[in-house]
């Protein structure tokens, strides 16, 4: 073999080479372009840091091969659903797995996700249609400021708010009404001394007081957490699949808090000199988390529920601690946002400065606000020491409530009442739906059961009994 047949052997041979070399490092490009994707909050945007996947061949890449991935289900063209590159899971009208739209805005749709890569300096920029800006994310927490006490009923008690907020403390009760939380804040801000209360509380209370009395005991919470000098952060409403019943009676508690917070920051009513300096400055001494709302715009699926459809499921909590970061965030003295007074969806829609979107942030139920000379305060059936002293709980041996007594059918009232009846419960045995069985709370075999079934049949038919509420 000569010289130049020697050369073109070895030209050959790397040439060969080479080739193999380029397609499996393509082939890690592309495994890795997969593997980095990352589904977005439920909406039709990104988040910091991150932009959407452009392309159909990228998204159908992610949709195949991401382990996140229901599969890849093609591409269309409409403009209800999130543009570029999302995901579906569990979400009404929608195929599971991903999907590329190629509409050139589209739209947040229930919990449909947006696919999202890791933003870097170089490569192909995306097109201006999907740089949609995006809310900032969770400030850390070391940028919030102050001691955190988290109030109220079974949501605060359920919330695991020590690893999300180190330092902080929990005092909420399963069960408990805004009456409960009256009778005890003086005692938990004596002993844990906050700057800043998360409070939840409203929606025990409404299975059997009016709006207005709920309201006016939510009012003397607040106020009592004002003068002490500490800050409310209230989480309002849900909009539960169990108690659609109650739903019209939310957004009117909604309503009167959502008036009396844009009100408290206006006047700047304080009863202590800590909180005069809070109003003063623009810092609200009362901000609300529409709640009921937030949930709605992300499709409100029963998947941010546990499985009873009332209380929160981690989901739903994730939300509700980015939520409260933002906000207690925003309210430093740090020029962001500062004076926000309504949040929803993580945004500010109105603040005290009268700069935010959204509007309207006064009553829409008729201008009340719940200040002194409100009506509605003459409708109060509580006394000066909101000690609802005209209702108790009762457990009925004959399996039957009174003609003057009703059925207990909540399950954060079960619990209530098997605490002040000192029953040996700290949780619901079992729930069911059993038209054979006592409708709502009852005793059995020294166990807590609820009953879903409307009526049922009211027995003491192997010694069952019946807890009933029984108001004067």
């Amino acid at each position: 073999m000569n010289s130049l047949s020697i050369a073109i052997l070895v030209a050959c041979a790397a040439c060969v080479f080479n080739t193999a070399a380029a397609r499996p490092a393509k082939h890690l490009r592309a495994k890795r372009s997969t593997k980095e994707a990352i589904l977005g909050l439920p909406g039709n945007i990104c988040p910091s840091g991150y932009t959407k996947i452009s392309t159909q061949f990228e998204c159908a890449k992610v949709g195949n091969l991401n382990s996140e991935s229901l599969g890849w289900q093609g591409t269309e063209k409409d403009k209800s659903w999130p543009s570029g590159c999302y995901h579906c899971r569990n979400v009404n009208e929608c195929t599971d797995g991903t999907w590329f739209n190629k509409h050139s805005t589209g739209k947040a749709n229930a919990g449909a996700r947006p696919w999202c890569l890791k933003s870097t300096s170089g490569g192909t920029t995306l097109p201006t249609m999907l740089l949609t800006p995006t809310p900032p994310p969770p400030p850390p927490l070391s940028t919030i400021s102050g001691k955190i006490m988290f109030a109220g009923d079974s949501d605060i008690e359920y919330w695991k708010t020590g690893s999300s907020f180190p330092g902080s403390t929990n005092v909420g009760v399963g069960g408990w009404t805004c009456n409960n939380v009256l009778k005890k804040i003086d005692a938990h801000l004596k002993q844990n001394n906050p700057e800043w209360v998360v409070l939840v509380c409203g929606e025990n209370d409404l299975w059997g007081a009016s709006v207005d009395v709920t309201f006016q005991r939510f009012k003397k919470i607040v106020a009592k957490i004002n003068a002490f000098g500490a800050r409310v952060l209230y989480m309002g409403t849900k909009p539960e699949p169990d108690t659609k019943s109650l739903h019209a009676a939310y957004w009117q508690y909604d309503a009167k808090i959502r008036a009396l917070a844009a009100a408290s920051a206006s006047t700047g009513v304080a009863a202590t000199a800590a909180a005069a300096a809070a109003a003063a400055s623009n810092r609200p001494l009362l901000t609300m988390v529409d709640v009921y709302q937030s949930f709605e715009a992300v499709g409100n699926n029963n998947d941010l529920y546990r499985y009873d459809k009332l209380h929160l499921s981690s989901k739903g909590y994730r939300l509700w601690t980015q939520w409260v970061k933002l906000a207690l965030n925003a309210n430093l003295d740090t020029g962001a946002v500062l004076g926000c007074v309504e949040w929803l969806s993580g945004r500010c829609v109105a603040s005290t400065s009268g700069s935010s979107g959204g509007g309207d942030s006064g009553s829409t139920d008729g201008g009340e606000s719940g200040s002194p000379d409100d009506p509605a305060a003459a409708t109060d059936d509580d006394d000066d020491d909101g000690n609802d002293d005209t209702c108790k709980y009762v457990k009925m041996n004959n399996g039957k409530c009174s003609a003057n007594a009703v059925v207990v059918n909540n399950t954060d009232a079960c619990l209530n009442a098997a605490r002040e009846l000192s029953l040996p419960a700290n949780k619901i045995f079992r729930q069911f739906t059993n038209q054979k069985r006592p409708p709502g709370c009852y005793w059995h075999k020294n166990k807590l059961w609820f009953n879903k079934h409307s009526t049922g049949t009211q027995s003491n038919r192997k010694g069952r009994k019946v807890i009933c509420k029984v108001c004067a």
